[in-house]
Parts: C-alpha cells; sequence; structure tokens
C-alpha cells in the first residue's frame, strides 16, 4: 500500500542566497547553520513569499529548504553553480525521499551528482522532480501552486 510523502521526507534546493554587503558575518552564518532561521529568512524575501503561499505554512515549514551552492552573493541576482559536495551532505544528513530542484542552477548540480562514479546510483534512487525558479520569467502563482499540489499528492 502506498503512503502519502510527508513534507519532512523532501529536501529542496535553490541556487544560493544573497545578502546585502552590510549584513554581518554572524547572520551570515547562523544562515547557513540553522535551517529555521533560514527558513525564516527564506520566507521574507520575494522568492521565499511565493513558495510559502503555494505549498502553505505546515509543508513550508517542515520542507528542508537548502541552496545548491552556500556561497552568498552581495545582489538578487548573483548566480553560483551548484556545489555537488555540498549537496551531496545535505542528501546525507536529510536522506530524502525527495528531491525538489528549482532552477536550472540547482538542477544542473542534482543532474551532476547522477554522474558521480559509485554514488550516481544512490541518487538515482531518490525520486527527484524539478520547477522553473520561482522568480523566474513567466513563472506564475498558479503554475507554483500546481506544482506543490503534485507534490503533495504523491504517494511513496
Amino acid at each position: 500500500m502506498d503512503n502519502q510523502l510527508a513534507p519532512e521526507h523532501i529536501v529542496a534546493f535553490l541556487q544560493n542566497p544573497w545578502f546585502k554587503p552590510e549584513t554581518d558575518e554572524d547572520t551570515i552564518k547562523k544562515y547557513r547553520e540553522d535551517v529555521n532561521f533560514r527558513r525564516r529568512l527564506l520566507s521574507m524575501s520575494p522568492t521565499g513569499e511565493r513558495l510559502f503561499l503555494s505549498f502553505g505554512e505546515e509543508w513550508f515549514s517542515k520542507i528542508w529548504w537548502e541552496n545548491a551552492n552556500p556561497k552568498h552573493g552581495a545582489h538578487w541576482s548573483a548566480k553560483y553553480e551548484a556545489d555537488i559536495v555540498h549537496m551531496a551532505g545535505v542528501i546525507a544528513l536529510r536522506s530524502p525521499i525527495l528531491v525538489i530542484t528549482f532552477g536550472v542552477i540547482s538542477t544542473r548540480g542534482w543532474l551532476r551528482m547522477l554522474t558521480v562514479p559509485g554514488a550516481g546510483n544512490y541518487y538515482k534512487s531518490i525520486t527527484h522532480m524539478r520547477f522553473n525558479h520561482p522568480m523566474a520569467y513567466g513563472v506564475s502563482i498558479k503554475q507554483l501552486e500546481e506544482f506543490a499540489l503534485r507534490i503533495k499528492m504523491a504517494t511513496i
């Protein structure tokens, strides 16, 4: 018998964070190390607001939100390629049933992980779903809500 997927079994990768240049190092460190703090800051960003609206409070608060690259930029447009060592560490820590990648950068990182000798088969055993970055041009809240509903209705 199939069971409903629970949000605790999901890791969702975005691309990388950004902070204003005047942001103090303690805040940046806490963001990297404390998932609840990271989730709270994410929820206050335009990207996080869209994810919160689409997934709802319960799911948003239980999904493990992560960045494909923990290096931060100084502007919202900063982009760094995925750090697959970092991504692999998150997967090892969380052992998710589902990995969601939002945007090209995190999806490219996930696809690279599938080719890692000796580990690729493990990553291939994890269900993967991808979607455009929530703030990508042309992505509507309705599309994001439909994607979130597909995830909520998934069975394992």
